[in-house]
């Protein structure tokens, strides 16, 4: 078995291991433009290359430096620094350095400039090697300044800023594939041309669940939800679009993604790392559609590994082990693997695998937190939580709920033979697009299978809670916790994310974490 995935393996590795600096554009450059890593060369400059009395030594170091361009970065950094140390004296080190950095801070390739950063750092503005001038030096470190904070691959800086009412939003709080962060301005000539091809996009958009961020970058209120109200409408129903600014600019958030000027766009993936900056709409869409295209590949790749041998618990193991192994050593390419493997896993309807995306998950991102940011780490800790709780095939826990009339129901009293437990709030904007959908799979099954819907309540007062059951249109069980509080169901059930769906077979769990379209192919699935 391991030697027959090892050569496709070695392949799809060398399909994810292609930069992440190479896949979207800087200045509007195409994907034509843009080159392949496997058509370069990585050789050194000869040893005159690198001394400052040959006429063609600027012209050697930077066709040296082109070659290195498609590698990922760790590796231009060792060896642009490898180059820089071969220097005879000071006067060369520090012509290869000023070389170095100039070529990738002038690259349109998306993510270099980082690349200029590091240099900075490491060689000039710890007075490691001398800069020409002192006001170069100073618009040197206001360069790092501004951009060292998000450079692609790190994980966001954190904002939390207030939207039209005055609340609170979290950019870590966001859940979505992809999470876009659009700064802009009312009065911006150039985000008049971006703002509306990117709310095209973003209405257009249907390969998944999509945030936009979009933060207004002055402080005039009254300008800016005028701007909202003209120029931001959004309807796609599988896009959450979040309307921030920051009055009094305490966020910092001007230095933190460089927002010297509107508009700025950057492109966040599930664990809020920065795999996009300095994008316009035309390369994020290129740029997602990659990662989709990516993802894809890997997904086509995991079943045909996995499918032949989804029942044999050791070997699905044994196979997680081995891909991890042979990936661990890059890691952009091991997070891109690992954590597409989980995913895909995770969502399986095949128990065994699902106990393979457990492993995994403990394994491979808990234990190895240094490979991975915070945020997803907790988030896979919250879902292996969620794991161990109400597993397929293991009896549901019981919920003491209440009706509308307020008398107390427990879920397992309910006699049918299979229960759907739809949790959600009234206040939720998916929960109202996934409500009325639901409401339509109950009408289809209710007389065609010994079936109940339970409508369980989160959030919200009574009064909004019986308002909201009168426009469902549905007959079916509308529950909430007795006490009005919905953190004891939280809890126990460990909603990551709301709206949730779990389906009951004589209370025995056989499906969650399912959305509406998985629930009616599994309920057609079913003879009455």
């Amino acid at each position: 078995m391991r030697k027959s995935i090892l050569l496709p393996l070695i392949a799809l590795l060398t399909l994810l291991a292609t930069d992440a600096g190479a896949l979207g554009r800087r200045n509007n450059l195409s994907a034509s433009e843009k080159g392949t890593q496997s058509a370069v060369q990585t050789t050194a400059p000869a040893q005159d290359s690198v001394k400052l009395d040959t006429g063609i030594a600027k012209e050697r170091v930077e066709e040296y430096l082109e070659a290195l361009q498609f590698n990922h970065t760790d590796t231009i950094l060792a060896k642009v620094n490898d180059l820089i140390l071969r220097g005879e004296n000071e006067k060369t080190r520090s012509f290869l350095a000023y070389t170095a950095y100039n070529f990738f801070y002038n690259s349109k390739l998306m993510g270099q400039e980082g690349i200029a950063v590091k240099i900075a750092q490491e060689w000039f503005l710890n007075d490691r090697l001398p800069w020409p001038n002192a006001e170069g030096k100073f618009l040197l470190r206001t360069f790092v300044e501004f951009n060292r904070h998000s450079l692609i691959g790190m994980e966001a800086p954190e904002l939390e800023l207030q939207d039209t009412l005055g609340e609170k939003i979290s950019l870590n709080s966001i859940a979505a594939e992809y999470t876009i962060v659009y700064f802009y301005s009312s009065g911006c000539s150039s985000c008049k041309v971006q703002t509306p091809q990117l709310v095209d996009f973003v209405n257009g958009y249907e390969d998944g669940v999509l945030a936009v961020y979009a933060v207004y970058a002055d402080s005039n209120e009254n300008e800016w939800k005028s701007y909202i109200d003209e120029n931001l409408h959004i309807y796609n129903p599988f896009v959450f679009w979040h309307n921030v600014y920051d009055p009094d600019f305490s966020s910092g958030f001007h230095m933190l993604y460089n927002v010297i000027k509107t508009p700025q766009m950057f492109l966040l993936d599930k664990e809020k790392r920065i795999i996009g900056r300095g994008l316009d709409t035309e390369a994020l869409k290129e740029l997602i559609e990659k990662k989709n295209e990516e993802r894809n590949s890997l997904y086509q790749f995991l079943g045909s590994i996995f499918n032949p041998i989804k029942e044999n618990r050791e070997e699905v193991f044994g196979v997680i082990d081995l891909i991890a192994q042979r990936s661990v050593d890059d890691t952009e390419t091991f997070r891109d693997i690992i954590g597409g493997m989980f995913q895909w896993l995770a969502v399986d309807e095949e128990y065994t695998l699902q106990e393979g995306a457990a492993y995994l998950g403990e394994k491979y991102i808990v234990n190895l937190p240094d490979k991975w940011s915070s945020i997803y780490v907790e988030k896979i800790k919250r879902t292996l939580d969620a794991f161990n709780k109400n597993k397929l095939g293991e009896k549901a826990a019981d919920l003491q709920l209440e009706r509308v009339d307020k008398s107390p129901i427990d879920i397992h009293d309910i006699s049918s033979e299979l229960k759907v437990l739809y949790f959600y709030r009234p206040n939720c904007g998916m929960c109202s697009r996934v409500t009325p959908k639901m409401a339509e799979l109950y009408n289809e099954f209710k007389d065609k299978l010994d079936i109940q819907f339970l409508a369980i309540n989160l959030g919200g007062g009574y009064r909004e809670w019986i308002e909201y059951t009168q426009g469902i249109g549905a007959d079916w069980e509308n529950l909430r916790g007795s006490d009005g509080d919905s953190s004891p169901i939280y809890a126990e059930y460990h909603l990551e994310n709301i709206p949730a769906i779990y389906l009951l077979i004589n209370n025995i769990v056989v499906a969650k974490g399912i959305n509406e379209i998985d629930l009616k192919e599994i309920l057609n699935s079913i003879k009455p």
